[in-house]
């Protein structure tokens, strides 16, 4: 039932497309269909999914606030269902924790994952290979059957790769052993919210 009413939302995008209607309301008509679509298989409500939106802007706002931190650091914040994942490097443990508590700053976040690494940050090769490493990874989730990938929020960064997500206990393990097998992915973490 929810294939078909994305396929039909989906649908009705295409033509509205296809008539080459001007203005901007098909254009947010479009944009809202891609939305609902994802939305139909994300687990979380839309209230935690604004609220994932919110924390995120202002954690990853903190982080970048700070000049020490921005300039001498590559810290991202990532919220999933109110949890937040703090990846990067730090060249020091100082700078490691104040991205943790600038992070802490933010109202209503359950959990915080600091996976800051403490080393110089990557350089924009790295950078570039985790963003391949990502991509992948989706494309193996997207065709494993049994998962969608819009109930799991990937994050890499130096090879390892981060799953978060609100799944089933059997969705996670299935989650993290595609992951395994894609090539270039050094280590997977898996920071889940089992429904079970």
């Amino acid at each position: 039932m929810l294939k078909i009413k994305v396929s039909k939302l989906f649908l009705l995008a295409t033509i509205l497309m296809a008539l080459g209607l001007q203005a901007c309301i098909p254009v947010v008509l479009v944009a809202g269909v891609a939305a609902s679509g994802m939305i139909v298989y994300d687990n979380r409500s839309s209230q935690a999914i604004i609220s994932d939106r919110t924390i995120t802007y202002k954690a990853q706002s903190n982080l970048d606030s700070d000049t020490e931190l921005r300039s001498k650091a590559h810290t991202i914040a990532t919220s999933f269902n109110e949890s937040v994942l703090i990846t990067g490097q730090a060249p020091t443990q100082e700078l490691r924790d104040l991205a943790l508590s600038l992070v802490q700053k933010v109202p209503n976040i359950k959990h915080i994952y600091n996976e800051v690494t403490v080393e110089e940050p990557l350089n924009a090769n790295a950078r570039s290979h985790d963003m391949w490493i990502t991509t992948k990874v989706k494309a193996a989730l997207l065709a494993q059957k049994g998962l969608h990938s819009t109930q799991i929020k990937i994050v890499t960064e130096n090879g390892t790769v981060y799953l978060l997500g609100l799944v089933t206990n059997g969705q996670g393990q299935l989650a993290a052993e595609v992951t395994k097998r894609v090539s270039s992915v050094q280590k997977v973490v898996k920071a889940f919210e089992y429904l079970e």
